[in-house]
């Protein structure tokens, strides 16, 4: 009887202890997930960065060589886990260094994605200085536009701050854009010369001024406001 007794304690700690390597492999498991999940979620926001910009036709800058070693890695895992899902065990999958490897990757994408997101916006934003803006004011009944032409430069002036996270931003932006020749387009007063107009809608327009515009009147006009030294005239690309 106490045979019998020592017998069957004997399964039910051999059985326990079965119990406990599966956890400590359930647990294997769990660690190298969630090692793969925060390397993902890392480089969640990159991707959807690069996505959107280049969705805007956006020139985006090339991926970075450690997304490569990523990739191959992920790939490798994938194999395994199809052919035999114990091999994401052994020392030849290396889990531990795929966090700062994600990191370095989207440290490294960050920079050029917000250098190129920056120039893009830029180059919708209105060519108008603080100095000819005071100077419409003051000319014509234009106090609520030019307003709200500075409102949308300190608008545009915020997207540039940080890289986008959704189409929306993109989309902002242009409508911005639009609304900024629209605005330039209902100004207009007898006091300033029609060819001076013209050329002051299109410098302030994201394409700016073609130089046939630059008029000896307009030259003129720009001279006696004290405003010909805010204009350069710049190679277009």
């Amino acid at each position: 009887m106490l045979i019998d007794i020592c017998r069957d304690i004997t399964q039910r700690i051999q059985a326990l202890e079965r119990i406990q390597a599966e956890a400590r492999r359930l647990n294997d498991y769990t660690t190298r997930r969630e090692r793969l999940e925060e390397a993902r979620d890392t480089l969640t926001d990159a991707s959807t960065s690069t996505a959107i910009l280049r969705r805007a036709h956006i020139p985006t800058p090339a991926a970075p060589t450690g997304l490569k070693a990523i990739v191959s890695f992920a790939k490798r895992v994938e194999s395994a886990l199809a052919d035999n899902p114990e091999q994401v065990l052994t020392a030849d999958f290396e889990f531990a260094s795929l966090g700062r490897q994600a990191s370095a990757v989207s440290t490294e994408l960050q920079g050029p994605l917000l250098a190129a997101w920056r120039d893009w916006v830029a180059s919708h934003k209105p060519s108008l200085s603080d100095e000819l803006l005071d100077l419409l004011t003051k000319v014509g009944p234009f106090a609520s536009k030019i307003a709200e032409v500075r409102s949308i430069v300190r608008e545009l002036d915020q997207l540039a701050v940080r890289v986008p996270t959704s189409d929306n931003s993109v989309s902002r932006v242009q409508f911005l854009a639009e609304r900024v020749v629209t605005l330039l387009g209902e100004l207009h007063t007898d006091e300033i010369p029609n060819g001076v107009w013209v050329f002051l809608r299109a410098v302030g327009s994201p394409t700016g001024a073609d130089l046939s515009l630059l008029s000896s009147e307009v030259a003129s006009w720009l001279k006696e406001q004290k405003l010909d030294r805010r204009f350069s005239i710049k190679w277009k690309l």
